[in-house]
């Protein structure tokens, strides 16, 4: 069956601390697609690496601190056997969010059961990727955690399981869902100070990928900066989110290998409304023009117009989280307006 797309959508975080106003902000500016929010600023457990670890063997909150870092020593055996065994029992309720970690999510689930919003295409959840997990963190030895397999692949697990609960959570409510996998880290891919083979990365993201098509829906990746596009385009990942404010132009360097995906079905996500202090001097006409730009590039490139045009997704450039409430709000009328100018169905 094929799908439409062509619609507006948010990336998760929202400078906001109280989760109904995040839920008003989201409801009303995509009401056709709106993914729950996360509340970076209410509390230490709602951070993007501190949200889905719960559960996860070894893991350390220093809230005092504001940091994570992974215990691999103590009870090392016992901790990981408990975590697969829970694992391989294979019931996604065991790998849940709770509402302390994820104020928004349970909101957001509140208000679906109210009422639906009209017009509802798609709903969004989203999960921190393991990639990112692997190069954000470290063990007590400062060793990152990615350069352990058995902790790294706990994390995999942990991540791709609690994606497939979120799935079936949304699917309550509407049959068509999407989850992001945010992989900010993805920029060092490539890095001299990374051993990271592309063919790991696409092996780790396959298999969060493969949970989350398991459950019936559609798996995205978000990086907000630059990486090597090829190697998303050649995971299993439906949709490919990407800063198009900053970075639309590198995407165009990969045409074989974003053609590919396109023709396959894949779907690209602009993040055309910037999430950084400019977006205050930014207008509709302005961003529509820089969207534009970008695809026109790539149509330059010999990318069919129809599939460029198409099998698109409008997003912001990256979360809110780290802006005042006023540009936030600026970013999700700016979406809205934008949204209005392709046409899409927001409402």
């Amino acid at each position: 069956m094929s799908r439409s797309y062509r619609f507006a959508t948010a990336i998760g975080s929202l400078p906001v601390t109280d989760s109904e106003a995040a839920c008003d902000i989201v409801l009303n500016s995509i009401p056709s697609s709106p993914g729950w929010p996360q509340l970076p600023n209410r509390a230490f457990e709602e951070g993007m690496y501190q949200q889905f670890l719960e559960g996860i063997p070894g893991v350390v909150f220093d809230r005092e601190k504001n940091r994570i870092s992974f215990d691999t020593v103590t009870d090392r055996e016992g901790r990981l056997l408990k975590f697969f065994e829970r694992y391989v029992a294979d019931n996604p309720d065991d790998f849940a969010l709770s509402e302390k970690f994820a104020a928004g999510f349970y909101t957001f689930v509140r208000r679906l059961e109210k009422g639906l919003p009209a017009g509802l295409r798609y709903l969004k959840g989203h999960v921190t990727g393991p990639i990112s997990y692997g190069l954000g963190l470290t063990d007590q030895d400062k060793k990152l955690i990615l350069y352990d397999p058995e902790f790294i692949d706990a994390i995999i697990k942990g991540v791709t399981m609690n994606a497939r609960w979120q799935v079936r959570q949304l699917k309550r409510f509407h049959p068509d869902v999407i989850i992001f996998i945010d992989e900010p880290y993805l920029v060092s891919f490539g890095s001299a100070y990374v051993s990271l083979s592309r063919e790991d990365v696409i092996r780790m993201m396959n298999e969060v990928v493969a949970g989350i098509h398991a459950e019936g829906a559609l798996a995205g990746m978000h990086c907000c900066g630059n990486t090597d596009w090829s190697l998303v385009a050649s995971t299993d990942l439906d949709i490919i989110n990407f800063d198009a404010y900053n970075f639309s132009h590198t995407i165009a360097l990969y045409p074989e290998a974003i053609g590919a995906f396109l023709a396959r079905g894949g779907v690209l996500a602009w993040g055309i409304v910037p999430t950084a202090e400019e977006v205050m001097q930014e207008d509709a006409d302005s961003l529509f023009a820089r969207l534009e730009e970008g695809v026109a590039r790539l149509i330059a490139e010999g990318l069919p117009e129809a599939q460029v045009r198409d099998q698109l997704i409008i997003t912001p450039s990256c979360g809110t989280g780290s802006l005042t409430v006023s540009q936030a709000e600026q970013v999700f009328r700016l979406l809205r307006e934008v949204a209005e100018r392709l046409q899409v169905v927001v409402s």
